[in-house]
C-alpha cells in the first residue's frame, strides 16, 4: 500500500491524506471522483498483486 502514499488526497496539518486504516479496513479520500477513482484502481491492483479481495459489499 505503499504505492498510494504520493496519489492526491485532502491536506490535514499540512500534510496529504488519502487514506485512513485501522484494523482491516481502509478509507480512501480524495478531492475529487476521477483522483478517487485512479485510487481506488491503483489499490485493487496492488491488492491483486497480494491476493487480497476487496469487498464492495461491506460499504452498502
Amino acid at each position: 500500500m505503499r504505492h498510494i502514499e504520493d496519489y492526491p488526497g485532502i491536506k490535514v496539518g499540512g500534510h496529504n491524506i488519502n487514506n485512513l486504516r485501522y484494523a482491516d479496513d481502509t478509507v480512501l479520500i480524495a478531492e475529487n471522483e476521477i483522483d478517487l477513482q485512479k485510487l481506488l484502481d491503483v489499490v485493487y491492483s496492488e491488492s491483486q498483486k497480494k491476493g487480497l479481495e476487496l469487498n464492495s459489499k461491506k460499504t452498502e
